[in-house]
């Protein structure tokens, strides 16, 4: 009969938070709205995957066949357009400061005759460098353009000496150099930045969420705990455990939401199974919700977990080493922000599902989620005892 008592007892708090949650606009907006819509505007934002037809200016000083049979294969790029061809730099220059193109390619005078003559000759690149999206395009479409009328008239050389196809091609290139592009192989922004940002979403919104909801106790002292506690037996472990199911049941469906259904309308690199998403997911949701539990007491009002998280959300995204190599972090930073449950599943999560690597193999992340999950559960529930006692301690007073 006790079990079911005290099951009776989780799912009444479970139920009760749920109603608070349903009636809290700023809460709703929170877990549910900005679940929804962040991955979808971020997603859809970064869905071609790829900057193409890259607006450029050509200053062509040279006007000789070679020069224009360059320009017309740097036009068939996949990465830039020819937009506008114009007679100096002065006017290149200001298209470009009028962001009318977004980079320039000169070519010298005399270009045609120093290629035949077998001289080297040179084409100069203009663009911004402190856009890297950008420059990657059109320094890479201009090298591989480059590259290829070199070889294109080199093997013309050979052919006209007498040499068949094949040892003109031997000639040119007698080291092939292959390159093998893993888990993503067109090198698109959004493949690289939306997994793991969309976990972050995650993380974030949810301690904002459950600091909202710490800033309300705060706030209005007459809340659901005061009511709960004059109307049950309260058994502090079915008032935490209550609690955490409430907000695990609501983010095991978005997660849902945003790692299965998001992750797979927009075509990103899926190498595992849901099993063993799962297997991450479920220990990476249950640290992230005690440790939400724990920091929330600590806000006096609604807006300080929003400022407070918010201000930390670049930090976290940073240190989770997903946009910038980890050797690169500075090893105090990346130790201090130990205490995010991202900084462990974002690795352990992109070796799994990006590159392909088994549960086995993240052992380490997920001991130390499972870690975290013992830990902030025992703080979560310290600090909702000490929250509960300042109530009891008002009320005597």
């Amino acid at each position: 009969m006790k079990p079911k008592k005290d099951l009776f007892n989780i799912g009444s708090y479970t139920w009760e938070e749920l109603k608070t949650i349903m009636s809290d606009p700023a809460i709703l907006l929170v877990f549910i709205v900005a679940n929804l819509i962040y991955p979808l505007i971020y997603c859809g934002a970064y869905s071609p995957e790829q900057v193409k037809d890259l607006d450029i200016a050509i200053v062509d000083r040279d006007n000789s066949v070679i020069s224009r049979k360059f320009i017309r294969m740097l036009d068939a790029t996949e990465g830039v357009k020819v937009s506008r061809r114009v007679p100096n730099m002065e006017s290149a220059k200001e298209l470009f400061y009028d962001s009318k193109v977004r980079g320039i390619v000169s070519i010298p005078d005399g270009f045609a005759k120093r290629v035949q003559a077998g001289e080297q000759s040179s084409v100069s690149i203009y663009a911004d460098a402190s856009y890297f999206l950008l420059y990657k395009q059109l320094y890479s479409s201009a090298v591989f353009t480059y590259t290829t009328l070199n070889g294109g008239i080199f093997i013309h050389k050979e052919l006209i000496k007498g040499s068949n196809m094949q040892s003109a091609l031997q000639s040119y290139t007698p080291v092939k150099f292959e390159v093998a592009d893993l888990y993503n192989p067109y090198a698109s922004y959004g493949s690289f930045v939306m997994p793991p940002l969309i976990l972050v979403i995650i993380q974030q919104t949810l301690l904002i969420g459950i600091g909202i909801l710490g800033g309300t106790r705060k706030e209005i002292r007459k809340y659901s705990i005061r009511k709960e506690l004059n109307t049950r037996d309260v058994k502090l472990m079915h008032f935490v455990l209550g609690k955490f199911l409430a907000y695990f049941l609501i983010f095991m469906l978005i997660g849902m939401f945003s790692l299965v259904w998001v992750h797979s309308w927009f075509g990103y690199p899926h190498k595992t199974s849901y099993w063993e998403l799962l297997t991450l997911y479920v220990p990476y949701l249950t640290a992230i919700i005690f440790f939400g539990m724990t920091i929330a007491v600590f806000f006096r009002r609604r807006e300080n977990a929003l400022l407070f998280m918010v201000f930390l959300s670049i930090p976290v995204m940073f240190t989770t080493g997903a946009t910038w190599p980890v050797e690169g972090i500075p090893t105090f930073l990346r130790q201090l922000f130990y205490v995010f449950p991202s900084t462990f599943m974002v690795p352990a999560y992109l070796r799994v599902r990006i590159m392909g690597a088994e549960t086995h193999h993240v052992s380490s992340e997920i001991y130390a989620l499972l870690i975290q999950c013992v830990i902030y559960f025992i703080t979560s529930y310290i600090a909702i005892k000490w929250f509960i006692n300042q109530i009891l301690q008002e009320d005597k007073e």
